[in-house]
């Protein structure tokens, strides 16, 4: 005889180890993907396929094709209460960094590298360490 496991839906915490407290034992909703896949849309300009959208997607279809998840449209997303979000930073050698977030907690980091043209890393009047007066 097999003994069958109860199914238990996918949770934040599955999806994202670094999500912490009540947060990671809330099963990931379709809405909350959906949610999360508006933001990486308007704040990256693209659904980065392996990126959190992504993996919410997966895992909340999951839930659903199990059972576990809630399909009502009308009930608040508890993500969204919480907060998602997509922080961009411009670094000075012209890197962009992408970090996202779920309810202030970080799950995702980015980082563009931007190629620096020789000519910018090249002062047009070069000071020498002599000149600034460090051996005078």
């Amino acid at each position: 005889m097999s003994q069958e496991q109860p199914h238990r839906p996918v949770t934040y915490g599955d999806v994202f180890p670094t999500v912490q407290g009540e947060l990671a034992s809330q099963a990931v909703a379709p809405r909350d993907a959906a949610l999360m896949q508006s933001v990486e849309s308007v704040g990256l300009g693209e659904v980065p396929k392996g990126g959190p959208a992504a993996m919410m997607q997966a895992a909340s279809a999951r839930n659903l094709k199990e059972g576990l998840a809630d399909t009502g449209s009308t009930m608040t997303s508890r993500l969204a209460d919480a907060g998602v979000a997509v922080v961009e930073t411009v670094h000075m050698g012209g890197d962009v960094v992408h970090s996202e977030y779920i309810a202030g907690q970080p799950v995702a980091v980015s980082v563009e590298k931007t190629p620096v043209a020789a000519s910018l890393l090249l002062a047009q009047e070069a000071v020498t360490i002599g000149e600034v007066g460090f051996f005078s």
